[in-house]
């Protein structure tokens, strides 16, 4: 069966461990792909294969929910982005850094795919799936320094490679990323500026041959590579969507979730004891995930330390005389703050749940919802003031 974790590259046997730091470490059975040969009960001593285990659910009462959905990488076989799907020796980033890996199908060794053969002419597209209008014009933050350390991986084990990054802008902005940038140029790796505007291959040789445009020079470049790599970018993980609506989340454009406030709440979101960590709200590398998960815990500690929680003064009031029981306000409200009592007809608040958003007060069309402090007879008294003035005597 191919192996998710290597990118397909290898395969894995109908029982596995998901990869070697699986938390927990526990070997799982691939119903769709497991003969029942019974192989594996027999060879376990401690007796743990069971065959009939089902899926279970466990219901939970928490006070704080974390939202740590992770990512996935941009995939470009769609689209066919760069000719990726179409020639054999044009791979992602992630398939070649299992193959850079010991670990790896391939033992550490850098291979062609068409044939198996070590590339000398390795090149670099950077911002695959990021920075274009037609698939996400986020940057991603972390192809530039991904790709600079595959490059020089490669370059430390093989020093023969010649190796060209080709890039829009390369973006070093953390603490010995600009190092690091300068290490690989030291090493040999050249950076070309621009973007490839076409990718074939030689039908003979299997070769990617490259027509760039270099913006520095002013000038277009046939280049040739034995393997291409395409640094792709992150993109929502799949499911976000879910839990944007189970939890009564924002979401944005791009189909990431929003934070309360990007520089003042970056990990708090619209609703009270739910954070967000890591690239659940944008691209985010290892160390900026990392600080962000200790946030969201500090954050969570304090909300479950307190016996109390404060709830927003400025909420949304109902007058029962006025309501008519429409029912126009309870769909409206993002929070789900507004019950109907089916006995009296009439609209409810509940306060600990309302934001004081202001949407329902907008929505209601006989106008009984008014948000308190904020009442319609109290602003207007306000605006009188304002535009109070008084006859000056001649």
């Amino acid at each position: 069966v191919p192996y998710d974790f290597n990118e397909g590259l290898g395969t894995r046997k109908a029982i596995f461990v998901p990869f070697p730091q699986a938390v927990p470490l526990r070997a799982l059975i691939d119903k769709e792909n497991c003969i029942n040969c019974k192989a594996c009960a027999k060879a376990c001593a401690s007796g743990a294969i069971n065959y009939d285990m089902q899926t279970s659910y466990t219901d939970l009462n928490v006070g704080v929910i974390i939202g740590a959905v992770g990512f996935k990488t941009y995939d470009p076989e769609p689209r066919h982005d760069y000719g990726y799907g179409l020639y054999d020796n044009i791979i992602t980033a992630m398939e070649f850094e299992r193959l850079l890996n010991a670990a790896g199908p391939t033992g550490g060794h850098v291979v062609r795919p068409s044939d198996c053969k070590e590339p000398i002419r390795v090149g670099f597209v950077n911002c695959v799936g990021s920075r274009d209008k037609n698939t996400n014009i986020y940057c991603s933050g972390v192809c530039c320094m991904y790709t600079i350390k595959n490059a020089q991986l490669l370059k430390e084990k093989r020093p023969e490679t010649d190796h060209t990054v080709m890039y829009i802008d390369i973006r070093t902005p953390f603490r010995a990323y600009e190092e690091s940038y300068n290490r690989s140029r030291n090493l040999g790796v050249k950076f070309l500026r621009g973007r490839p505007v076409e990718v074939k291959e030689d039908p003979v040789t299997k070769n990617i041959k490259v027509r760039v445009e270099d913006t520095l020079a002013g000038e277009m470049r046939n280049l040739e590579f034995d393997l291409l790599v395409l640094a792709t970018g992150i993109v929502p993980n799949e499911g976000i969507g879910q839990i944007q609506q189970l939890l009564k989340l924002s979401k944005a454009a791009d189909g990431l979730l929003m934070e309360a406030h990007p520089k003042l709440k970056p990990v708090d979101t619209t609703i009270d004891g739910v954070y967000l960590a890591g690239c659940a709200s944008g691209p985010k590398d290892i160390p900026y995930a990392v600080s962000q998960g200790s946030a969201c815990a500090g954050r969570a500690t304090i909300l479950l330390k307190n016996k109390k929680a404060i709830t927003e003064g400025i909420t949304a009031v109902v007058e029962p005389d006025v309501c008519v029981g429409c029912q126009v306000c309870v769909p409206m409200c993002p929070f789900q703050a507004i019950k109907f009592d089916e006995k009296e007809n009439k609209a409810n608040v509940v306060k600990a749940l309302c934001k004081g958003c202001g949407t329902c007060v907008a929505a209601c069309p006989t106008g009984a919802l008014e948000q308190s402090h904020f009442k319609n007879n109290q602003l207007l008294a306000q605006i009188k003031n304002v535009f109070k003035f008084q006859e000056v005597a001649a």
